[in-house]
């Protein structure tokens, strides 16, 4: 019973340190992407300025636009000109379930594009959030952990029990010998004193004829004269 409130004990404080997780990490994942797109508008910022884009820089927004899984991505000059537009749909089976399943969210991001310390553009975003598949995978690990933990105490109970009844078989022979040797005492002694009681008695019919015989012939005829 102690061993099962610990148990439930620890599967508490592994949800609630999962959730901590859970919410540490998105707020990390949003910083890390707004941290990538500030740089990618560094990146395309001469692009922008000249409203040229060479293909050395569409050749890096194809990278990063599969790199980090971005669902849509603009590049938008001051004069709200599109110099840049891509956009794709999840093509893996296993991400479309899990889209729909409502597990894949997406949120938007931007950054300003600054030329000389002036703003000459915009780069949006829409982001795909595959964090899903990490805590499926510790949930998972979690799982696998926790039942060979189970299994473990229930294997460490059912070798408690199995010493228990054999201590418990253990105790119960000693009292039964004991027992045994307690009421074999008792038989051997009231045996003894049967034995000594018989003698005694033995002794005491015998004694009583040699008496009868030691008498004086007078007190013998005596006796017969009453008779």
């Amino acid at each position: 019973m102690k061993n099962t409130k610990r148990f439930i004990a620890l599967i508490i404080a592994f949800l609630i340190g999962f959730a901590v997780f859970v919410l540490y990490h998105e707020k990390e994942t949003l910083s890390r992407q707004k941290a990538e797109l500030r740089l990618s508008a560094d990146v395309v910022a001469e692009s922008v300025w000249t409203l040229f884009t060479p293909p050395a820089t569409s050749a890096y927004l194809d990278q990063i636009f599969l790199d980090r899984y971005y669902k849509k991505l603009q590049l938008i000059s001051m004069e709200s000109s599109i110099l840049a537009h891509m956009e794709r749909d999840l093509n893996k089976p296993l991400n479309i379930l899990m889209d729909k399943l409502g597990l894949i969210h997406e949120h938007s991001i931007a950054s300003p594009i600054l030329y000389n310390g002036s703003v000459i553009g915009q780069i949006q975003v829409e982001v795909y959030h595959l964090n899903i598949y990490l805590y499926l995978t510790i949930l998972l690990v979690a799982f696998v952990v926790f039942l060979a933990i189970w299994f473990a105490m229930l294997l460490n109970k059912n070798n408690i029990d199995i010493a228990e009844r054999k201590l418990n078989e253990m105790h119960l022979k000693r009292l039964t010998e004991t027992l045994q040797e307690k009421v074999q005492q008792e038989v051997e002694k009231n045996r003894k004193s049967e034995e000594i009681i018989h003698n005694q008695k033995k002794a005491d019919r015998y004694g009583g004829e040699d008496d009868k015989r030691n008498l004086p012939p007078v007190e013998a005829a005596s006796h017969c004269t009453w008779v």
